[in-house]
């Protein structure tokens, strides 16, 4: 695990902005996720498809209003500017507007990467 988390640490802290984990230990997962952003001091978010949008590592009322529907999710990560680690639990298995996500997604970080520098 600690090895993990250092790999983590380091992507994040060398302002990749999008890291695509992949596992079957989502627990795991998480629990590094949260570790690894109380750490770095900034919020942690986590999206599921029940659930939505919601902060993570302080008690919260709840999701974002209407971010069960991941693209809506997405779209309010990237208007908010909120500089937090943002956990999307099972997003690469949601149906056909996969490809609108994904586009989405490297748009976001394209544009985080230029804005970086």
């Amino acid at each position: 695990m600690n090895d993990t988390l250092k790999e983590l640490e380091l992507l994040i802290r060398s302002r990749y902005n999008l890291i695509f984990l992949e596992t079957d230990e989502e627990e795991r997962a998480e629990t590094l996720l949260r570790l690894l952003a109380s750490r770095l001091g900034i919020p942690y978010f986590f999206w599921t498809r029940t659930k939505g949008l919601i902060r993570g590592d302080v008690e919260s009322k709840g999701a974002v209003y209407r971010s069960a529907d991941p693209l809506k999710a997405l779209v309010h990560v990237e208007a908010s500017g909120f500089p937090a680690l943002y956990h999307f639990v099972g997003l690469d298995g949601l149906g056909e507007d996969k490809s609108e996500r994904i586009l989405r997604l490297r748009e976001w970080a394209r544009d985080r990467t230029v804005s970086a520098h």
